[in-house]
């Protein structure tokens, strides 16, 4: 009985944080929500910034694990040979994700409240998920790069992968009516192949740059 209403709370908390900002939501708002006693959210989480918290640590962040986890377990199982495929399995697993729409919405919106008006959730998102994957990430694909390439080369060019693969998330609405066509499985086809090639076109030029390269970016510092 407590880990069901504990979960009630983190459930109506999440979804009302996502919805209206951490500032705009009241302890009352969420027991009101959860149908529980004003008492239990201090019971449970002691305040509400470390009820915040915690959605991140057991909502946010568990959906992520999982995706992270369903995209290697694919790497594993597929054992691609080139870097087209790994950005290929990459992206097919975040657009075939099987989010419910619901949950989908509430994972954005957080993270999108995190990234305009950062908390402590987001150094946690950091640390614990993003930091992670990434260097996960880039020794996955290190053997696939020319040994001249450089860190930040490697790791913008997966951040550009991901601003495509979370902008057609963020855009799933109306992108089908610029296309002309249902957000289908031959519509998630598409796009899987348009960011593949779109993403290796980039990388390939960029990992190929040497001094002019390295030029640029001592200008830049």
């Amino acid at each position: 009985m407590e880990d069901i209403t504990k979960e009630r709370i983190l459930s109506a908390a999440e979804e009302l944080f996502a919805e209206k900002g951490y500032d705009a939501v009241t302890i009352r708002e969420i027991t009101s929500k959860a149908r529980c006693n004003l008492s239990l959210v201090y019971y449970y989480f002691g305040s509400k910034k470390k009820l915040y918290l915690e959605v991140f640590k057991e909502k946010w962040a568990s959906r992520a694990r999982e995706l992270h986890e369903a995209f290697f377990d694919a790497i594993e199982e597929t054992k691609p040979t080139t870097l087209d495929e790994v950005i290929r399995i990459l992206t097919a697993t975040y657009l075939e994700r099987k989010m419910n729409a619901q949950n989908l919405q509430f994972h954005l919106q957080l993270i999108a409240r995190e990234l305009q008006k950062p908390t402590e959730a987001l150094d946690f998102v950091f640390h614990e998920i993003i930091k992670p994957f990434f260097a996960r990430l880039e020794d996955l694909i290190h053997p696939f790069l020319n040994p001249s390439a450089r860190k930040d080369n490697i790791v913008l060019s997966l951040f550009s992968v991901f601003a495509q693969i979370v902008h057609i998330i963020n855009s799933r609405h109306v992108l089908p009516k610029l296309l002309e066509r249902p957000f289908d499985a031959k519509t998630k086809e598409l796009l899987i192949q348009h960011i593949t090639t779109f993403s290796m076109y980039g990388m390939n030029g960029l990992i190929m740059q040497n001094s002019r390269d390295s030029f640029i970016t001592e200008g830049l510092k």
